[in-house]
């Protein structure tokens, strides 16, 4: 390690505005997440997404001491399982070598790389002067110099005092009493909470106290300025000690953050988040830590030093260079451009590519055999939510040739605010990028107000139990009665939980639970949709999916959501378009709307004509346990329709087969019926980590016409969006399209992808030390900082691929599109994601490359599958892109 000795800040205790600069400057580079009811999948380095991707990957692997890719063995294991091909893995390493001038030759560098069994010979000497000359230094403060000196961990009597506060100010709910003076703010919370210390506490919660009343006066501003300058600590380094300080609480800090960003999402309106007041705790919090601890004089920063090559690849390369003395001076002039992350970056852009590989020549294949629907009529037509667990879902649909299926961002362009009727707050269903736009509220039908007295009561019961449970002779009354009335159906919920989802079941339908409700949806008054809005909503979301003419008789608009037990992340299994909510309302409001008679009379005059026999039904698919639930069901009594809707709800039994293929432990070749109990059963068991994989695998993304990838097997890993060039020519539809889908489809991938790569950095490690804290959050055990991101039973069996779109549209008009100054540009531009466009003229895709488009070359004939296929069915692995035989 290094030291550097102190410099004087260059800073005055007057220069306010620098100090906020600064703190602005970390609050950037902190990921937030919001509480759990708005577990909203985003990129967690979208703080970085100005930067080239893996510019990015490589500062924020440095800056969080996180994984950027996976380690090396992972993707030579890759090659065993033809996921890796060596072909493209050359073709990337010629480029590399292009790009930095060296004379190598690409065979000699991967035979460096792939040489995994080299063994350990007399090169240590070697090995050691290569990894003293290449290093990062990272600079570290009064945590990592006290624990030099003295070997005290300064941050375990921090974060008791952090962890204990601000899980009680940002509590949701699960407490009986609120702290108090909430409403004065973060900062002076903290201080009247710890204004004074007993005589017994420890020497730094005395300290603590004393450092608190010291500063009873200052605002958060005048003490941030006062500390810094007592901490005496350079200006060249004091974002990166406020920066080391928030990040060692990063689960609150960016909990924080998001509130103060979505200010809708904080339900207590007591509680008051603020950013600079939470920094202004952490470092009085330090300053105690540092009075009680420090014992000599300290100099910093203290350098963390970290070889930036490893052995066994050293081990490889002097083993060549030895052996191969021609290439010496080549070789030690490439080896700066070799370290772990550089060679990382090489494989991992070879394991992408391979997989780019597969699926384009697969839908080229079959795209350009694809044969137009514009004659055909059918039936019933579907419109599901684009997520990619629905890929599988409508296959299943279109076993039926009468059926057609369509897939749309899930709030079907609706941006609502939401409240049920069980519910005493709404909230939004939108996407995160947009505002909700209007207000609307589920009420009871007048039929069912017998029902809503006994629901009711049921409520205040349990609301009373729950109450009493806190306090003394109440509570002992109710342990010993729980011992009747909550062991032993806790006990059936271990043993059978069929059996206990089935008693409750008809418990809640004899208390009235399952209440026939209605949409309050137009009251203009309150906030609810007007006429000319319902118009121009209703034209637009059939434009943009392509349904101008051809409407068949019924058309379900089908929004999912996912419901398991004791899953404190049920947020991140819905749908990511509604903000992580349940799309049902939305789709039986569009439904409401597109039945509308006045609404279809004025679409009717702009040219969108609605047969008058067409009947829109709105509905929900649980993606955990593959239920279908129809609204207003009551209104729909046609037996055609009731056939219809058995043949929706057996397709669900066939996706609960085909996803069952990737659990553990359950027997194949069973009936679709079989399958479909068992993700019942999964999605109530109180044991169960994985009640579904949720968006694990998901890895490209199709915008345009059905007919197009009908015949096309993508293995769950589809997010599919319908839209058609063709009604489009001022190509308003796909850049609103782009705007909205974009940001929704990458943030979930993006989330994905670091959560596998680093689950303890990016994700929340396992779900299995996970308790719920304050309703807001989960954290390890008893007691620890919020966990942020996946958890490792939600990631995995994905595979860390950044997503592929695939844009069915003329090259002329992407390079158009391309010229806006948008989100979604910035993304393609920077390779968060990646882009290539079909051209449906010349049936060519093209890849965008260095700000270009390429011709795509196809690879192979892809594999063929039956709709119905053992492969499918039995796989528990990947399975490649592939064509659907007829």
């Amino acid at each position: 390690m290094n030291q550097k000795k102190i410099e004087q800040p260059s800073f005055n205790n007057n220069d306010f505005n620098e100090i906020r600069r600064i703190i602005k400057h970390v609050r950037k580079k902190i990921s937030e997440q919001g509480p759990l009811e708005y577990f909203v999948h985003h990129n967690p380095l979208h703080h970085y997404e100005e930067l080239p991707a893996y510019e990015a990957f490589k500062k924020a692997s440095f800056d969080y001491d996180a994984a950027a890719f996976m380690p090396e063995p992972y993707y030579l294991e890759q090659i065993k399982f033809d996921r890796l091909d060596k072909n493209i893995f050359k073709g990337i390493v010629t480029k590399f070598l292009n790009k930095v001038s060296s004379n190598l030759p690409p065979e000699s560098l991967m035979q460096i790389l792939l040489n995994i069994d080299c063994p350990y010979q007399n090169y240590q000497t070697d090995i050691s002067n290569v990894q003293k000359t290449y290093t990062s230094k990272k600079a570290c403060f009064f945590d990592k110099a006290i624990e030099n000196s003295s070997g005290i961990n300064i941050n375990y009597y921090i974060a008791t005092n952090i962890y204990k506060f601000f899980s009680a100010y940002f509590d949701f709910g699960s407490s009986h009493w609120q702290m108090e003076y909430k409403r004065k703010g973060i900062w002076q919370s903290f201080r009247r909470l710890h204004f004074k210390a007993a005589a017994f506490e420890p020497v730094y919660q005395k300290k603590l106290a004393k450092r608190v009343q010291s500063y009873r006066k200052l605002d958060p501003v005048d003490i941030c300025v006062n500390i810094l300058n007592n901490l005496k600590i350079s200006s060249e380094f004091l974002s990166d000690y406020i920066f080391s300080r928030c990040y060692q609480f990063k689960g609150w800090a960016g909990f924080i953050k998001s509130l103060e960003d979505h200010p809708n999402w904080c339900h207590d309106t007591n509680a008051i988040p603020n950013f600079f007041e939470f920094v202004t705790v952490l470092l009085v919090c330090d300053q105690a830590a540092i009075d009680s601890f420090q014992e000599t004089a300290l100099e910093l920063p203290v350098f963390i030093e970290t070889p930036l090559h490893n052995d066994r690849f050293l081990t490889s390369f002097f083993d060549y260079y030895y052996k191969n003395k021609v290439y010496q001076e080549s070789m030690l002039n490439l080896l700066p451009h070799l370290s772990d992350i550089d060679r990382q970056s090489l494989w991992h852009s070879a394991y992408e590519n391979t997989f780019y590989s597969t699926v384009l020549s697969s839908f080229q294949y079959v795209a350009n055999k694809s044969e137009s629907n514009n004659n055909v009529s059918y039936t019933y037509q579907v419109i599901c939510c684009l997520d990619d667990r629905e890929e599988s879902f409508r296959r299943y649909l279109e076993l039926d040739k009468t059926c057609e299926t369509f897939g749309a961002a899930g709030h079907f362009d609706l941006d609502i605010s939401y409240q049920t009727y069980f519910s005493d707050h709404e909230r939004a269903l939108c996407p995160v990028v947009n505002n909700p736009k209007y207000f609307i509220k589920e009420i009871l039908s007048v039929a069912e107000t017998k029902k809503r007295k006994i629901a009711i009561i049921w409520c205040e019961l349990q609301w009373l139990a729950a109450l009493s449970s806190r306090t003394v002779i109440p509570g002992i009354l109710q342990s010993f009665i729980g011992l009747w009335t909550s062991i032993i159906p806790f006990c059936f919920d271990i043993v059978s939980p069929k059996i206990t989802y089935q008693l409750r079941e008809k418990v809640n339908k004899f208390l009235g639970k399952n209440l026939q409700t209605s949409i309050v949806y137009d009251d203009i008054n309150h906030g609810g949709i007007p006429f000319a809005d319902k118009v121009k909503i209703a034209k637009n979301f059939l434009l943009t999916i392509g349904i101008t003419k051809c409407f068949s008789p019924y058309i379900f608009i089908m929004g999912h959501g996912s419901s398991s037990l004791n899953n404190p992340h049920t947020a991140a299994y819905n749908c990511g378009a509604c903000g992580g909510g349940n799309g049902g309302p939305n789709a039986r409001i569009m439904a409401l709307i597109l039945n509308d008679h006045q609404v279809r009379q004025t679409l009717h005059n702009e040219g969108v004509d609605i047969p008058s026999r067409t009947i829109f039904v709105g509905g929900q698919h649980n993606t955990c346990n593959d239920n279908i639930l129809f609204f207003d069901e009551k209104k729909l009594k046609v037996p055609e329709l009731e056939t219809i809707k058995h043949k929706i709800k057996a397709a669900a039994a066939l996706n609960a087969k085909e996803r069952c293929r990737r659990f553990n432990a359950i027997p194949y070749n069973k009936s679709a019926e079989f399958y479909h109990k068992t993700v019942q059963a999964r999605s109530i068991d109180l044991r169960q980590p994985r009640p579904e994989y949720g968006h694990a695998t998901n890895a490209i993304c199709i915008i345009g016409p059905r007919n197009l990838s009908r015949q096309l097997f993508l293995d769950r890993r589809a997010f599919l969006v319908n839209y058609s060039a063709n009604t489009d020519p001022d190509l308003r539809t796909i850049h609103n399209l782009l705007n909205t889908t974009v940001p929704v489809c990458s943030g979930i991938n993006l989330e994905y992808y670091f959560s596998f790569i680093d689950n303890e950095v990016y994700g929340c490690g396992t779900k299995l030390p996970h308790n719920v804290n304050g309703l807001v959050g989960v954290i390890n055990g008893y007691m620890s900082d919020l966990q942020l991101g996946l958890s490792w039973q939600m990631v995995e069996i994905h595979e860390p691929i950044r997503l592929l779109f695939l844009i069915c549209i003329s090259l002329e008009k992407m390079r158009v599109l391309l010229k806006n100054q948008t989100h979604y540009v910035q993304l393609f531009k920077n390779k968060w994601v990646h882009l290539s466009v079909y051209d449906e003229d010349n049936k060519q895709i093209y890849i965008y490359e260095n700000d270009d488009f390429v011709a795509f070359t196809q690879q192979a004939v892809p594999q063929k599958y039956y709709r119905i296929d053992k492969i499918i069915m039995n796989s528990k692995y990947h399975l490649s892109p592939g064509e659907i035989l007829t």
